[in-house]
């Protein structure tokens, strides 16, 4: 995008984000006990649904949805889009500039497998990057970069498909049309649109979506992308990795049906540490006979050194000076957790500026932040993980909104955390994923609990 100054032009009498949760708040107090059955009703829903994490079923769904104005629906497509052309051009600087990439301190492995060309024309197809948004004055920050693995998008589908049954909904949806974001057939149509693109692509090719079948996120989220590739008329399968056969420059799943298109759930620290498992597989992605979707160079932004790097003069010197203020102001410091990288003294004494956690992992695991514990035990977890792959951030406040947990013995209105994933489908803003906690930190670890999003537009007014 050519301008990335970000900024909410909001006219006297539009209505806001924090407002439209007022007013959830308000229609559910008429009749309290009408949508406590109905919550319970959603939450039973979902129970019996598709909505899974880690395999385990089902998630836990708050009442109120996340609901967006057009306008700020405008405004997270235009984040997510500066964000998506900052990471794609470290991806480009990584694989053209050698004296680059010491700077991510990546495997000799690693490094070999995200050089590895795609023969197509996208480098970052699938993201997911989330933000700590401040409702009130659309202030944030990023918490986090996801690129293949990135996930969530059936834990909204079967909120939205519930929620249209709720009482809260009805009365909505006597002010506004609720517009939910279509996370599956537009993910069909990117994959269709760069296999076109693929320098060794063949008529009606035959889609695997690949993991390790025991780390896969959500298997029924496995099944809706399969159920949308078919009804996109393109021929899918799931694949265990490791079954996965090359014979004769031709990838085969342990069905023996020939593969084209990889669409990659595996993320890139499983490869590595189960290559010798997996040798068929990466040799058709070495030889270019597959269309890996996405490309090991992706790593170069999932990993969460990307957060370091964002911040060397290395990574400034190439991008432009708009890019530059994005960077300072919505991408927390972070610093590797070594004493020749950070003050470890400093860390300590003001344990409740930061957080620290691992470089890469995924589902928010091993994440410490210093306001949840005493002095003397957060210098523990500090020197345990000093030099070691830990990162340290400076840790970001998320915004609370009130919610209503409908399970609850005796329900009642919440203040919770809130975090926004920003899917983008090779560069394009494609949807939200909302999430709350009644924790500061947002992960399965906690307390984290999934809402729908949508994007409210008034009947009766332009929102």
């Amino acid at each position: 995008m050519s301008d990335i100054k970000i900024n909410m032009d909001r006219s006297t009498g539009q209505i806001k984000m924090q407002e439209l949760n007022d007013q959830m708040v308000r229609i559910i107090k008429k009749d309290f006990p009408g949508h406590i059955k109905s919550g319970r009703e959603l939450a039973a829903y979902v129970a019996s649904a598709t909505a899974e994490y880690n395999g385990k079923l089902p998630i836990y769904v708050m009442y109120m949805p996340k609901l967006f104005t057009e306008k700020e629906g405008a405004f997270l497509k235009q984040t997510a889009e500066t964000m998506h052309g900052i990471l794609k051009r470290m991806i480009e600087e990584y694989i053209e500039n050698p004296d680059y990439r010491p700077l991510f301190g990546f495997s000799k492995q690693a490094e070999e497998l995200i050089m590895t060309p795609s023969f197509y024309d996208s480098l970052l197809p699938m993201a997911r990057v989330d933000i700590f948004l401040n409702e009130e004055d659309m202030s944030f920050k990023f918490c986090e970069f996801n690129s293949d693995g990135s996930s969530g998008m059936n834990e909204d589908r079967e909120f939205v498909n519930g929620f249209k049954d709720t009482l809260l909904y009805r009365e909505l949806s006597k002010e506004y049309s609720l517009q939910p974001f279509e996370l599956f057939d537009t993910w069909c149509e990117t994959v269709k649109r760069i296999y076109g693109t693929f320098k060794n692509r063949v008529p009606e090719p035959r889609t695997g979506i690949v993991d390790f079948t025991e780390k896969g996120c959500s298997p029924e989220e496995f099944n809706a992308f399969r159920e949308a590739f078919i009804r996109n008329g393109m021929d899918a399968v799931i694949c265990e990795i490791r079954d996965m056969k090359y014979r004769g420059g031709i990838l085969y799943d342990g069905e023996g049906r020939r593969i084209d298109i990889v669409y990659r759930r595996a993320v890139t620290r499983d490869v590595l540490e189960k290559s010798d498992e997996i040798k068929d597989f990466l040799a058709a992605v070495k030889d270019g006979n597959i269309c890996l979707i996405g490309s090991f160079a992706t790593q170069v932004i999932h990993d969460k050194i990307a957060f370091v790097n964002l911040h060397l003069k290395e990574t400034q010197s190439f991008l432009t000076g708009e890019q530059n203020d994005f960077v300072r102001k919505h991408v927390p410091y972070t610093a590797e957790l070594k004493k020749e990288k950070t003050d470890i003294d400093e860390i300590i004494e003001t344990k409740d500026k930061w957080l620290i956690k691992p470089r890469d992992s995924y589902g928010a695991v091993d994440i410490y932040a210093g306001n949840k514990f005493k002095t003397d035990e957060w210098a523990g977890i500090v020197k345990k993980y000093e030099g070691t792959d830990f990162l340290v951030q400076e840790f970001c406040t998320p915004y609370r909104t009130r919610n209503l947990d409908c399970q609850l013995k005796e329900p009642g209105f919440i203040n919770y955390s809130n975090l926004t994933g920003l899917f983008l489908y090779d560069g394009v803003f494609s949807g939200a994923y909302s999430r709350i906690s009644d924790d500061t930190i947002i992960a399965e670890q906690y307390d984290e609990n999934d809402i729908g999003s949508y994007i409210a537009r008034a009947l009766k007014q332009n929102v």
